[in-house]
């Protein structure tokens, strides 16, 4: 009988284990893919290294009142905190050539 129990429990702890290593698995394979997804979104800005920060800054304050932070992130996507001529503060991704609004984050 109780040969029995140990089967049956270690059996069911088998099977609990392999539902969290098949979990952990499907989740790893997703994030793999991640970076790859954000490099063919349309986000990133191309030739970006022949525009100047001041020109930026131009382009941005003209479209805004303040431009409070200019980042460019590791899939080079350009995103820009400002405060709109409402009086708003958002932060999002921008085209630095035209300083228009790409994507809200």
């Amino acid at each position: 009988m109780t040969i029995s129990i140990w089967r049956y429990s270690h059996f069911i702890l088998a099977i609990s284990s392999s539902l969290f290593i098949l979990l952990a698995s499907i989740t790893g394979i997703i994030l793999a893919f991640e970076p790859i997804s954000n490099k063919l979104e349309p986000y990133a800005v191309h030739k970006a290294e022949t525009l100047s920060l001041a020109k930026t800054i131009q382009v941005l304050q003209s479209e805004y009142s303040e431009v409070i932070n200019i980042d460019i992130d590791k899939n080079d996507f350009v995103s820009a905190s400002v405060i709109t001529k409402e009086g708003n503060n958002e932060t999002f991704y921008i085209n630095p050539f035209t300083g228009k609004n790409r994507r809200t984050y």
